[in-house]
């Protein structure tokens, strides 16, 4: 299911909060923990899986 306008800036402005944090490694480690813990059967992404992602990719090419 396509995310509409409303998610998508939602997600881009958790993510930019959450990297401009200086608590991010701890805002990080805890969506981690949402994530992981509350992962269902179905294909429907939430919105923290999404903002879990994208971080883990800035993350990766940035470093």
């Amino acid at each position: 299911m396509p995310l509409n306008k409303e998610e998508k800036d939602y997600i881009v402005n958790k993510v930019v909060e959450i990297l401009k944090s200086p608590l991010k490694d701890k805002l990080i480690e805890n969506l981690k923990t949402r994530v992981f813990n509350n992962k269902s059967d179905d294909d429907e992404e939430t919105s923290e899986e999404v903002i879990y992602a994208v971080i883990q990719a800035i993350d990766e090419i940035y470093g």
